[in-house]
């Protein structure tokens, strides 16, 4: 195992610090709430990198070829699941008007109607399926890692930025529409 591998959970963790520099910069000024949202969306660059990293680090320990045959479809399922929603959250936040734009409507439908947090979630399932379609075990193991990072995140969006703006209709949303998998989590 090469020593930079040590480095991506460290790595990630400052990514994603970044990423929740907005939630404590976000206040009613507009120059702020631009550079907030331009923050949140431009970070994911490094985020991503940094979560498919991993699999493609020699010198980790790989599932054994005869399971391998079968989680590499697994895998690459996860993976697709992760890009489709990864485009089905990234084409209507261009359409509201792309990085920094201030959302005053609450969005409830397209891909926010099955899931919360499809950024979180696809972040996660891309990372996943592309250790698993590798077969790269450390990755996977550092997939796994990622999990309470994202849900912190997801955490903390709500907490100081959907709840203070959208009170109870974002909390009655929440009851209906889970965080991370459709119907499951």
């Amino acid at each position: 195992m090469e020593f930079s591998f040590l480095l991506y959970p460290l790595l990630l963790a400052a990514t994603l610090g970044l990423w929740w520099l907005p939630f404590f910069l976000w206040k009613e000024d507009e120059k702020i709430k631009k550079v907030a949202g331009i923050l949140l969306w431009w970070v994911n660059i490094p985020l991503y990198c940094l979560m498919l990293g991993p699999a493609l680090e020699k010198g980790q320990p790989h599932i054994p070829e005869h399971i391998h045959v079968y989680t590499k479809w697994i895998g690459l399922l996860l993976f697709g699941w992760g890009i489709l929603a990864t485009l089905l959250f990234l084409v209507p936040r261009w359409r509201a008007g792309g990085p920094g734009y201030d959302a005053t409507k609450l969005q409830v439908k397209g891909i926010f109607a099955i899931v919360r947090h499809p950024q979180l979630s696809s972040a996660w399932f891309i990372s996943a399926g592309w250790s698993l379609f590798h077969g790269a075990l450390y990755a996977l193991f550092t997939s796994f890692l990622f999990l309470p990072v994202l849900w912190i995140h997801a955490y903390m969006e709500e907490k100081y930025l959907l709840i203070p703006v959208f009170g109870d209709k974002y909390l009655e949303y929440r009851r209906k529409v889970k965080a991370f998998i459709p119907f499951v989590i």
